[in-house]
C-alpha cells in the first residue's frame, strides 16, 4: 500500500499538477481547468484489489462568477512495475471500445509512469485516471457452495452452477452482505453482461473481449429508484482477434464469440488466495445460464440492426453454432463427466430458445 499512496502523490503533483492532474480534472469537468481554478482537492481510498489500488480524487473547481463546482476521477495505481504493461493495455483497450460504443464501457483520461518509494529503491508504476461513475457498485458472482465461515465446498456437479450475484461494497464485511436476492434482477443483470459482450464484437474482424472477470469488478451496476439498472465495463484486459475462419459468413465468425459466452467459467472470488490451484475448480460456476446468452445476444443484434432484422441475425448466428457445435461433439466427445453435463444443458436450452426465436 505504501507504494501505491506513493505514486499517487508523485503523479498527482508532477509539474504542479500539469502533467496529470490538470488534464485528468479537465476531462471530468469538460472544463479548461489551471492551477488557479482549484480551490480544494482531496484523495480518498476506494478499494485495493488484485492488481492495483483505487482512489476517488475530488477537486472543488472555482468558476468565476458562479461559485464551486465539485469534480470527481477514479485513479487505478499499479501494485508493482510487474503490472505496468497490463495497465497499460487496460488503458488502451478502454478506449478501443469507447471507439465502438462508449455507452457500455467507462471513459478513460490519462495514462503514466509515477515514480514511487519501494523501501530504499525508486520504481515505475503505471498509473490511469478514469471518469468517476457516481452510484455504481461492483457486481460480482460466487459460488453458493461457500458457507458463511468459509467452510466446505461440494464437489464436483452439485458445486457447478450454484451461482449467486452480490453487489460488492468496499465497506462491507460480511460475504453475503450485498446478496441480490430477486431472482429476475439477477437474471437480468447476466442478459445485460452478455448482450455488453456481444455488442463489442467485431464480426468483420472477429475481435472480442476475453480474459473478463465476473468475480472481478470488472462490470459496474447502478440500480435505479423505479427497479431499472444500468451496467457499465469498467476494465477490460485483452481483445483477442480470431482467424479461424477469415472469409467465412457472420454466422460462422460468430462462433468463438458463443463458444466463450456459453462455456466461460471462473473460480469463486472468496476462494482463490486460500485454495492450491487443483482444488479451485471445485468452486467454479459457469457464468451465464445458456437461455441467458440467447437473450444477451438477441438483445444486442436487435439494438443494432432493429427488432426484425436483428432477430433474424440472432437466429442465424445461434443456429449456426448449434449446427457447428453438434459436428464438433460428434467428432470429439467430452470424456470429462462435467463438461458433458454442460454440453447438454446448452444443447437442451439452446434448442428451444431456436423454436421460440423462429416462430
Amino acid at each position: 500500500m505504501r507504494v501505491i499512496t506513493s505514486a499517487l502523490t508523485e503523479i498527482v503533483n508532477r509539474d504542479g499538477g500539469r502533467a496529470f492532474l490538470l488534464p485528468s480534472l479537465t476531462k471530468a469537468s469538460g472544463l479548461q481547468v489551471t492551477p488557479e481554478r482549484i480551490g480544494e482537492l482531496s484523495a480518498s481510498f476506494f478499494q485495493e484489489g488484485g492488481d492495483s489500488g483505487i482512489f476517488k480524487l475530488e477537486a472543488k473547481i472555482v468558476l468565476p462568477g458562479q461559485g464551486e463546482k465539485t469534480v470527481a476521477f477514479c485513479l487505478n495505481v499499479a501494485r508493482n512495475p510487474e503490472l505496468n504493461d497490463l495497465h497499460a493495455e487496460i488503458f488502451r483497450n478502454l478506449q478501443r471500445l469507447r471507439k465502438i460504443d462508449p455507452a457500455y464501457v467507462v471513459e478513460p483520461f490519462c495514462l503514466d509512469l509515477a515514480t514511487a518509494r519501494d523501501g530504499e529503491r525508486e520504481i515505475k508504476v503505471a498509473v490511469f485516471s478514469t471518469e468517476w461513475l457516481t452510484g455504481y457498485t461492483e457486481v460480482n458472482m460466487f459460488n453458493l457452495a461457500e458457507s458463511i465461515d468459509g467452510g466446505v465446498a461440494l464437489d464436483g456437479l452439485e458445486a457447478v452452477g450454484m451461482r449467486q450475484l452480490r453487489f460488492n461494497q468496499p465497506s462491507r464485511s460480511g460475504h453475503y452482505d450485498g446478496v441480490i436476492k430477486d431472482h429476475f434482477l439477477e437474471e437480468a443483470i447476466a442478459v445485460e453482461m452478455v448482450r455488453i459482450l456481444t455488442a463489442y464484437f467485431k464480426p468483420e474482424t472477429m475481435e472480442m473481449i476475453v480474459d473478463y472477470g465476473i468475480n472481478s469488478g470488472d462490470f459496474v451496476c447502478r440500480l435505479e429508484s423505479d427497479g431499472s439498472f444500468s451496467l457499465k465495463l469498467v476494465t477490460c484486459r485483452d481483445i483477442l482477434r480470431h482467424d479461424d475462419f477469415p472469409s467465412a459468413p457472420t454466422a460462422v465468425r460468430a462462433f468463438p464469440l458463443l463458444e466463450e459466452l456459453f462455456r466461460h467459467r471462473e473460480n469463486s472470488v472468496h476462494h482463490q488466495s486460500r485454495l492450491d490451484l487443483a482444488d479451485l475448480m471445485k468452486y467454479s460456476i459457469y457464468t451465464f445460464n445458456p437461455s441467458e446468452v440467447c437473450e444477451g445476444v438477441v438483445k444486442a443484434l436487435v439494438a443494432k440492426y432493429g427488432a426484425k432484422a436483428g432477430r433474424r441475425e440472432a437466429l442465424e448466428w445461434l443456429g449456426t453454432y448449434f449446427l457447428i457445435d453438434k459436428q464438433l461433439q460428434q467428432e470429439h466427445p467430452f470424456a470429462d463427466k462435467d463438461r458433458f453435463f454442460r454440453q447438454m444443458v446448452i444443447r437442451q436450452e439452446l434448442g428451444e430458445f431456436l423454436l421460440e426465436l423462429a416462430e
